[in-house]
């Protein structure tokens, strides 16, 4: 639950509870015996644990009208008490869970509309008609593991380690529940990410950041669909921000996509979409690193930037043999029905699929992986709280500290000399040139769209369209010559089948001659974007 249709009017009028939680989630195994394996974490706290069995009821109708509007109405027992908690808006950003929460205690297990207060959350439940169509959907039933660290700089941070089951009204379908969560109960929030990224470390097993609530997980299974690869979405940048805030803005878009597309993506019978939104995400963010690196220098921006570096390694071959196994081949096998090698050749490259595939699934559990995604955060949070890392400047020194849009301006216009330079020797290009160039591009698509809402929208959009063109193309030439390499990989053995040979001799006359007619349409694209009115105001001829 992303957002909520709560006005922003109405959440700035009243006094909300905000809860602050991080969760981690172990490995399968841990949720056996969750007590023991977890042994290693009682250095870091200083309160006895509390054991608590826990029995959450989750309501919503049938056509689930809260999920959509982006709240939850749960009533939970703990002991022989029970409390109804209503949660609304937050975000998810890189397993740090942050939401409007009001909880009020109850006398029976029943909901309690009267003792909502707040206006905007009480207008949901006024219409006796939708309070009458509120039944359970799932459950939730866990032995929750608490202890309290009290930090010397203040801060107090709630433990938990929960383990049990997602249960649907039917009880015909279950998920388990294995997660360490932190709470901050008070002080400042990198305090949580710092302990987070402890754990993570002292820990003898991988932990994986927990992109999704409990509730989210129990609406999953209840209606058994899975939510859509999540796409980017439009970031809101207003001309009176600082750079500092601009950047953790653009930052946390990114985290967010890659986040809403992880579970997903780690399921191995999963869409391979989840993991190209994924690697869309991680360039918009290199790309927002890159822009901004003049602004915020420093040892953590050159090791976060290391980091991308890996993964980027680590994720591109399972979407370089995706695009082979589930366009190029097809294409080709299309157009030659009768050759029976291409089939042959297919079935190879999909065992090489699966395999990259595999791979990736285990560097995005991985502690490599987790440390990353915590690390961005943490410095995140440095940047928000220390305005001497916000003295920005543009890439061009006269521009005013803070003025957005001149730095905007300054980064895209540079870009764009950049490519214009690169461009008017396009025909005399070799592939990793060319591949070069559609990086430059893909950056510059990127910036624009980050801060395209301080721009015209008309022309903004033409321009980014342009750009998107010309991407397509440089990206079909490079994937259609990298087909060369792909084929290189499958390592043919010379007392297999003559049709074989045939068919990896089609397949490379194939993509050279796809390549050749990209180029001609490359052609035309650029011929089409050198002519392009930037929308920050002048004309390239």
């Amino acid at each position: 639950m992303q957002n909520s249709q709560l006005s922003n009017k109405t959440r700035s009028n009243e006094l909300m509870p905000i809860e602050i939680e991080l969760k981690l989630a172990l490995p399968a195994p841990c949720c056996a015996k969750p007590a023991q394996e977890m042994a290693w974490l009682e250095p870091l706290n200083i309160s006895a644990a509390i054991t608590q069995k826990l029995y959450s009821i989750y309501y919503d109708t049938p056509d689930l009208k809260l999920k959509q509007m982006g709240c939850s109405l749960r009533l939970r027992r703990i002991g022989k008490d029970w409390v109804q908690t209503i949660k609304a808006g937050g975000s998810i950003v890189a397993g740090l869970h942050q939401h409007d929460e009001w909880e009020t205690p109850l006398a029976a297990a029943y909901p309690d509309f009267s003792a909502i207060q707040h206006r905007g959350i009480k207008q949901l439940f006024k219409n006796p008609q939708f309070r009458a169509a509120l039944q359970p959907v799932f459950t939730t039933k866990f032995t929750r593991h608490l202890q309290h660290l009290h930090l010397e700089n203040g801060s107090e941070i709630e433990i938990c380690l929960d383990h049990g089951r997602i249960i649907t009204g039917t009880g015909n379908r279950q998920m388990p529940i294995c997660e360490i969560e932190l709470e901050l109960k008070s002080g400042e929030p990198i305090k949580l990410l710092q302990l987070a990224r402890s754990i993570v470390d002292r820990a003898p097993f991988p932990l994986r950041l927990e992109n999704a609530s409990k509730a989210e997980r129990g609406y999953i299974l209840f209606s058994r669909q899975h939510p859509s690869p999540f796409k980017a979405i439009k970031t809101e940048i207003k001309p009176e921000m600082r750079l500092h805030q601009a950047l953790r803005m653009i930052m946390h878009n990114c985290l967010i996509q890659v986040g809403r597309n992880e579970n997903d993506m780690l399921m191995a019978n999963g869409d391979i979409e989840y993991l190209h939104q994924m690697r869309v995400a991680l360039r918009r963010f290199r790309s927002a690193l890159n822009t901004f690196s003049e602004t915020a220098p420093g040892d953590e921006v050159t090791a976060i930037g290391k980091e991308l570096k890996w993964l980027f390694r680590q994720l591109n071959p399972a979407r370089d043999w995706d695009i082979l196994v589930t366009e190029t081949l097809p294409d080709i096998i299309s157009h030659f029905p009768k050759q029976t090698g291409l089939p042959l050749i297919r079935e190879h490259c999909q065992k090489l699929r699966q395999q990259y595939n595999a791979a990736a699934r285990k560097r995005v559990s991985s502690r490599r992986y987790t440390r990353l995604m915590l690390d961005i955060l943490i410095w995140l949070n440095k940047i928000d709280q220390n305005e001497s890392l916000a003295s920005f400047v543009g890439r061009d020194q006269a521009s005013p500290p803070g003025d957005i849009k001149t730095f905007a301006t300054t980064s895209m216009a540079a870009m764009h000399q950049a490519i214009m330079q690169t461009g008017e020797k396009l025909k005399g290009l070799d592939a990793p040139a060319l591949h070069a160039l559609r990086i430059d591009i893909k950056k510059q698509r990127y910036i624009a769209d980050f801060f395209q809402a301080l721009y015209p929208q008309a022309s903004c959009k033409r321009y980014i369209a342009l750009l998107a063109a010309l991407q397509d193309d440089l990206g079909a030439i490079n994937d259609y010559a990298g087909t060369q390499k792909f084929l290189d990989e499958l390592d043919i053995k010379k007392n297999q089948r003559e049709e074989q040979y045939e068919a990896i001799g089609i397949i490379r006359g194939w993509s050279i001659s796809c390549m050749l007619e990209k180029k001609k349409a490359l052609d035309q694209s650029w011929d089409a974007f050198r002519k392009a009115k930037l929308f920050w105001g002048r004309t390239v001829n």
